[in-house]
């Protein structure tokens, strides 16, 4: 149909896929809407994922029965992410010399020096 249409062409020009197409499933597991006298059953409710986390994708189905107040069934997907450890960033430890401190000029008495001329 004219909607199906446009969501290929949508995901081919965003580079994005869906998800749910990807896996073979029971049936039961495939439809996301059923009609309110029972009779009828679609997949229209669906999974957009970028072409680049493809690989992350484990599974996609719906679960049927969940109570989640509508007439559409509830949607999973299953991904496999793989975290980074983020390495702490150490600045050099410097050693100061207490006898260097005991030795530098009182603040004061630089800046009295630098405003003065006196060097």
């Amino acid at each position: 149909n004219e909607a199906g249409q446009r969501l290929i062409e949508f995901c081919q020009e965003n580079a994005l896929i869906i998800a749910n197409t990807l896996f073979q499933q029971h049936k039961r597991r495939l439809y996301t809407w059923t009609s309110p006298d029972g009779q009828h059953r679609n997949q229209i409710d669906h999974i957009l994922c970028s072409q680049r986390w493809r690989s992350s994708i484990q599974s996609t189905k719906t679960r049927p029965g969940a109570d989640c107040g509508s007439d559409h069934e509830l949607l999973i997907a299953k991904f496999r992410l793989t975290l980074k450890k983020v390495g702490k960033t150490t600045r050099p430890f410097r050693k100061t010399s207490i006898s260097a401190l005991l030795t530098m000029p009182k603040p004061l008495t630089v800046w009295v020096r630098i405003n003065c001329g006196i060097f």
